[in-house]
């Protein structure tokens, strides 16, 4: 099946009565009247160098460099705590283990396994699904921890509080993409330009499982209790049980490389340099939706926290928010046009009483919505030149972006004022 609710035209005109302020009338120095101002800024470490990566939780903002270093951030001062020296060429991933959590446990019991599972009737998606933020909850270790990995096809493993590195790993014959780590479980997958995806124990600093089968490099994954989605330069989508390395599915359908996934355990939306963005029921491996928005490429899928929509930004700059609710068959929701370019990030924050939107260009623009009504709440914050990465997590947001020639990182505070929304 096959959507298609509007061209890159009709998008826009949709947008038009929530308009956000134009570059000209906001101007590149100044501030306007909705943005807000970051409580604390970190501009001076970084000079020039590139962010190829970055993870967020409520202590910790912490960048991978194409410099071989990791820099870590303390969230509440914005001081620089620790740079990472170890790798010997650029870092591509990285994703944070915070401190405490609780150790994850396999149901002992059938009743317990169908008490904890949400998706088929093996009960294998009991769990939590990866974020956007790259951070998952710690298994009850007394430190956070961080893995990186990069050009040099090492998998390295960090104490935040003491800066040592606990285990590199190897296994991986090129360029490590992307890295997730599992909530409360000692487990990070990797994957890699060799079109593979690795399995690894960080307790004991050793490989667990290669997962083999895409045909072309690794360009993202996500994953869900003890399911992972990978998407590859292949075009297709494969879904993954990680504690036996089967793999479940192949879902094909694209025509060009994957870009972007987001699984909650049941769906899986994935979006493709091809234009589209597909719907999987991961139950199944049917394709549910073919969406397509207009005939840019799709740069990044979320899923909302309560899986009740999804929101697909293009490399033209718009957004459409499309319904999961079953009865309402993938209709949209909004179409927005945040951005004058491409989308570099969509992320939906954390909020009890709205569904708030953070949308990201490469225009320099960082904006807020509310994803239901589609209004306009804010410019995040001044004008770049450029935003590279923005993540998210609670009330804390981490943005890396270009301004006059120089790498900033900003720590802003992502709490709403009542007065915001309607």
């Amino acid at each position: 099946m096959s959507v298609r609710p509007a061209s890159a035209a009709s998008t826009r005109s949709v947008f038009s009565s929530n308009s956000p302020p134009s570059r000209a009338s906001s101007g590149s120095g100044s501030q306007s009247s909705t943005s807000i101002s970051p409580f604390v800024s970190t501009t001076p470490h970084l000079q020039n160098q590139l962010v190829t990566s970055c993870a967020l939780d409520k202590e910790w903002l912490v960048l991978g460099l194409s410099t071989s270093q990791v820099s870590v951030y303390g969230t509440r001062t914005g001081e620089l705590l620790r740079t990472l020296i170890g790798h010997k060429s650029g870092i591509w991933a990285v994703a944070l283990v915070s401190r405490g959590g609780r150790p994850w446990t396999a149901p002992s019991s059938e009743a317990e396994r169908d008490a904890r599972s949400f998706g088929d009737s093996q009960g294998a998606y009991f769990g939590q699904r990866s974020r956007v933020s790259n951070a998952a909850e710690g298994w009850g270790q007394r430190s956070a921890l961080v893995v990186s990995g990069g050009s040099d096809r090492l998998v390295a493993v960090w104490d935040l509080v003491t800066g040592k590195c606990l285990h590199t790993m190897k296994g991986h014959t090129a360029t490590i993409r992307c890295i997730k780590t599992l909530h409360n479980r000692p487990i990070a997958i990797s994957g890699a330009r060799d079109a593979t995806l690795r399995v690894w124990d960080l307790n004991r600093g050793r490989l667990i499982r290669a997962l083999v089968g895409h045909q072309d490099g690794i360009s993202c994954i996500e994953a869900c209790g003890n399911r992972v989605v990978s998407g590859s330069y292949d075009s297709t989508c494969r879904i993954w049980n990680i504690d036996s390395g089967e793999c479940m599915a192949v879902l094909t359908g694209h025509t060009d490389r994957i870009y972007s996934l987001s699984f909650d355990g049941l769906l899986l939306a994935s979006g493709s340099l091809d234009g589209t963005t597909r719907i999987w029921d991961a139950t199944s491996s049917l394709c549910l939706q073919t969406l397509v928005s207009s005939q840019a490429a799709v740069t990044n899928v979320v899923i909302s926290p309560t899986s009740t929509v999804l929101a697909c930004g293009s490399s033209d700059g718009t957004v459409v928010i499309y319904s999961l609710v079953p009865s309402d068959n993938f209709r949209v929701v909004q179409a927005i046009a945040p951005h004058q370019s491409s989308i570099t990030g969509l992320q939906f924050e954390d909020s009890e009483q709205h569904l708030i939107l953070l949308t990201s260009g490469s225009d320099g623009w960082i904006r807020r919505f509310d994803a239901v009504n589609g209004k306009f709440l804010r410019e995040f914050c001044d004008h770049a030149d450029t935003v590279w990465k923005v993540v998210a997590c609670v009330d804390v947001c981490g943005v890396v972006s270009q301004k006059g020639g120089r790498t900033v990182v900003d720590v802003w505070s992502t709490r709403t004022p009542p007065s915001m929304i309607e």
